[in-house]
């Protein structure tokens, strides 16, 4: 396409005038209403063939994944939540300290059950902080565990 058929192709446009810049007589002679009855049937029938139907384009609706995380926006929401974590994680640390005055010498044998490498780590982790003898057992080694921990134990730890 040439560059004076796209001139010439935008013309028509450029002659158009929006509705709210115009008056009222301009809009109705543009459209032959009668002020008084309106746009007869075949009139609004030609409009909506030539221009289409009077409605504005819905907006898609918002999905709902995107409103949970609109709800994140707000700084004090965050501080709510760091503050709910902080004293939940306080608060666990705390009842575990009480547990553990408490009931520091009454544990002579711990069994931790897992089957994940990390859970054997924290098995060896927990060795210093406590006087009972900590061993780690598979999940496939339920019968070995209860063993162990109804062995009685010897004199030398009681």
């Amino acid at each position: 396409m040439k560059s004076a058929d796209l001139i010439n192709a935008a013309e028509p446009r450029a002659r158009h005038v929006l509705a709210f810049t115009r008056s009222l007589d301009e809009i109705l002679a543009s459209t032959g209403t009668d002020p008084e009855r309106g746009l007869s049937d075949s009139q609004v029938v030609n409009l909506r063939e030539r221009y289409g139907p009077n409605r504005l384009k819905e907006a898609p609706p918002t999905p709902v994944w995107i409103k949970l995380l609109a709800q994140f926006k707000d700084l004090v929401i965050w501080i709510l939540i760091v503050a709910d974590l902080v004293s939940g994680l306080l608060g666990a640390l705390w009842e575990d300290i009480k547990f553990d005055l408490k009931h520091f010498k009454d544990i002579d044998r711990l069994a931790m059950v897992g089957d994940r490498t990390w859970e054997k780590c924290m098995s060896t982790f927990c060795g210093p902080f406590t006087s009972a003898d900590i061993r780690y057992f598979n999940q496939s080694e339920s019968e070995e565990t209860r063993q162990w921990i109804n062995e009685e134990l010897p004199v030398s730890t009681l």
